[in-house]
C-alpha cells in the first residue's frame, strides 16, 4: 500500500512538474496571468484524473486559486458564481424533481407505461419513453435511478427468467445516462456546456434550442440502445413473453393526497416548460422562471413540498462544483489564455483533415469516462482543451461542444462509470456483471460514434 501511494504521489508530482515546465517555456508571448491561469487549470486536471481527492474539493481549490491570484474580476468571485442563472436553474430543477418524487408522479408514470405493455419488448420501449420524459423533470441521474429502483423490483418480481431480469437491470441505467442530452435539465454537465458555449462563443442556447438539438440525439440513442439490448441479451421467445405486473401503491404521500399533489405538480411543470419554450417572446430568464415555480411548490397550503426538506434534496456538492468550474472558466477567459491556446492550436494543426480531428474529438469524448468518473468533471476538463482543435480546422466550436457533451454522457463500460450503473449492478442477484457491460459497450460505442458524427454534419448542414 505504501509503495502504491508513493508511486501515485510520484506520478502526480511528475505531471505537475511537467505542466509547469511546459507553461513556463512553451508559451512564449502569454502573459504571467495567462501562465498562472493555465497552471491552475492544469493542476485541477491532474488532481481530477490521478488522485482520489473529491472532485468538488479540487474544483473549489481551483476557484479559490483563481480568486486569490486576482484572475477573476468580481468583488466576491465564488459567491457571485453561486448567483449565476445556470446555478439558480439547477437548484430550482432539483426542487421540481423532488415534487415529482414526493407526489408519486414519477413512479406512477413508469409503472403505468410498463403495466400496459403486451410483452417484454413492448415494456422495454415503454420504459424507455417514461425515462425520456423524466429526464425533463428530474435533473439528477442518481435521483432518477433511485426513483426507478422500486419500479425495477416490482417488474422483476413478475418473472423468474434471469435473462429478462438482467436485461431489465441493464435498461434502466443505460437509458438514464443516455437520455441526459435530451433536456436542458437532464444533467448538470448540460448547464456547464451551455455556459461554456455562451462564454467562449457568445452563443446562448435557450431551452427550446436545446430540445431541438438534444431531443433527436437522445431519442435515437435511447431507442437504438433498447433495440440492441433486447437482441443481444434476449431470445425472440423471451422478447415476446408477457408479464403480469401487480399494481402497487406509490410511496411518499398518503393515498388520499395523491391526486391533489400530482395535479399541482403537473400544472406547475407544464407552466414552467411553456414559459421556458417561449423565452424568445417574453424575455424572462429561465432561472427566474424555475425559481418562481420552485417557490410556489413550497408554499404552505398551496404547494407540494416542505421547504426545509426540499433544500435537503438539492445536490449541493454539484452546485458548488458548478459554481467553482464557472470561476475557473472565468479565470481562463480573463487571463487571455483561451485566446492564446486557440491561436497556438490553430497554427499547429490547421493542416490536419477536419473530419479526422472531428472523429478524434468525439472518440476521446466517448472514452473519457474510463479515465474521469464524473461527467461534470469530464466536460469541465476536456471541452476547453478539445474545442480549440475543432475551431483550428474550421469546425463549429459551439456545435461541437454540444456534440462532445453528448459523447461524454456515455458511461456504460464499467460499473464505476456512473452511479446509476453501480446501483443497478447490485440491485438483486440476477443483475448484470462487468462482462455484460463490456459486451453491451462493444455494440453501443461504435453506434454512438457514428450517430454523433452524423448528427454533427446534419446540424452543420442545417446552419446550427
Amino acid at each position: 500500500m505504501s509503495n502504491l501511494l508513493n508511486k501515485k504521489l510520484l506520478l502526480t508530482g511528475s505531471l505537475l512538474g511537467s505542466i509547469l515546465v511546459l507553461i513556463l517555456f512553451a508559451t512564449p508571448g502569454l502573459s504571467p496571468m495567462g501562465k498562472t491561469a493555465l497552471f491552475i487549470f492544469g493542476t485541477s486536471i491532474v488532481l481530477w484524473t490521478t488522485t482520489k481527492i473529491d472532485a468538488n474539493l479540487v474544483a473549489l481549490l481551483g476557484a479559490f486559486a483563481m480568486a486569490i491570484t486576482g484572475l477573476n474580476t468580481a468583488e466576491k468571485p465564488l459567491l457571485s458564481a453561486l448567483g449565476d442563472p445556470f446555478i439558480i436553474l439547477l437548484i430550482a430543477g432539483f426542487m421540481l424533481g423532488e415534487a415529482w418524487q414526493v407526489s408519486g408522479l414519477s413512479t406512477r408514470i413508469a409503472k403505468g407505461f410498463a403495466r400496459y405493455s403486451s410483452n417484454v419488448a413492448g415494456m422495454f420501449y415503454m420504459l424507455t419513453t417514461a425515462l425520456l420524459i423524466l429526464s425533463f423533470i428530474i435533473p439528477s441521474t442518481s435521483a432518477r435511478a433511485a426513483v426507478m429502483a422500486p419500479v425495477y423490483l416490482s417488474i422483476a418480481a413478475a418473472t423468474d427468467n434471469r435473462n429478462i431480469r438482467r436485461a431489465l437491470a441493464l435498461l434502466f441505467p443505460s437509458i438514464i445516462v443516455l437520455s441526459c442530452i435530451t433536456s436542458y435539465l437532464g444533467a448538470g454537465a448540460n448547464l456547464i456546456t451551455a455556459d461554456l458555449i455562451q462564454r467562449f462563443y457568445g452563443t446562448k442556447i435557450s431551452y427550446t434550442a436545446w430540445l431541438l438539438l438534444g431531443g433527436p440525439i437522445g431519442v435515437l440513442s435511447c431507442f437504438s440502445t433498447t433495440w440492441i439490448l433486447l437482441r443481444v441479451f434476449l431470445s425472440p421467445e423471451e422478447r415476446r413473453t408477457s408479464l403480469k405486473i401487480t399494481p402497487e401503491p406509490d410511496a411518499g404521500v398518503e393515498k388520499k393526497d395523491e391526486p391533489s399533489l400530482q395535479l399541482k405538480t403537473v400544472l406547475v411543470s407544464f407552466t414552467l416548460i411553456g414559459l421556458w419554450m417561449t423565452e424568445i417572446w417574453h424575455g424572462i430568464d429561465p432561472g427566474l422562471i424555475a425559481m418562481g415555480g420552485a417557490i410556489y411548490l413550497c408554499l404552505p397550503n398551496f404547494g407540494v413540498l416542505n421547504f426545509k426538506t426540499a433544500l435537503k434534496k438539492i445536490e449541493w456538492p454539484l452546485i458548488v462544483f458548478m459554481a467553482a468550474t464557472i470561476e475557473i472558466s472565468n479565470g481562463l477567459l480573463n487571463s487571455g489564455s483561451i485566446d492564446y491556446l486557440m491561436g497556438g492550436v490553430s497554427a499547429s494543426i490547421k493542416q490536419l483533415p477536419a473530419t479526422g480531428v472531428l472523429v478524434a474529438i468525439i472518440g476521446v469524448s466517448l472514452l473519457s469516462h474510463l479515465l474521469i468518473n464524473s461527467r461534470t468533471a469530464r466536460v469541465t476538463v476536456l471541452l476547453p482543451l478539445l474545442l480549440p482543435m475543432a475551431v483550428a480546422v474550421g469546425q463549429s466550436g459551439a456545435l461541437l461542444a454540444f456534440i462532445a457533451n453528448a459523447a461524454m454522457g456515455y458511461c456504460l463500460t464499467l460499473t464505476i462509470s456512473a452511479k446509476p450503473v453501480a446501483l443497478f449492478s447490485t440491485i438483486d442477484e440476477d443483475s448484470y456483471s462487468s462482462r455484460d457491460l463490456l459486451r453491451l459497450s462493444g455494440y453501443l460505442l461504435p453506434l454512438h460514434l457514428v450517430l454523433l458524427i452524423g448528427t454533427y454534419y446534419a446540424y452543420a448542414a442545417l446552419g446550427w
